[in-house]
């Protein structure tokens, strides 16, 4: 299992960013999640505000949709995943 860190914000380009780092704390693979994904997949307000809520409320499933990315092995760690709302479900 993943953990979750480095967690912030980019609100003028609709942005939640995040990293996971492996259990043994040897790579960091990045990750960005769209505001539009968020409040599709939990049918709220298309809002910042309400994407930050989804996120905290969510994490588990954020957590676990990155980890299938890495999983499926279609991110190498180079550079940042973007989750948008055609690929959150795909993994």
């Amino acid at each position: 299992m993943y953990e979750m860190v480095e967690i912030r914000d980019e609100e003028s380009k609709g942005l939640i960013l995040f990293s996971l780092i492996n259990p043994k704390k040897e790579k960091i693979w990045r990750f960005s999640i769209t505001r539009e994904a968020l409040n599709d997949h939990f049918q709220t307000e298309d809002s910042f505000e309400k994407a930050r809520e989804n996120f905290e409320l969510n994490r588990d499933f954020v957590l676990k949709r990155a980890e299938a990315v890495i999983a499926a092995g279609a991110f190498d760690g180079e550079g940042v995943y973007l989750l948008e709302g055609k690929t959150i479900n795909l993994f």
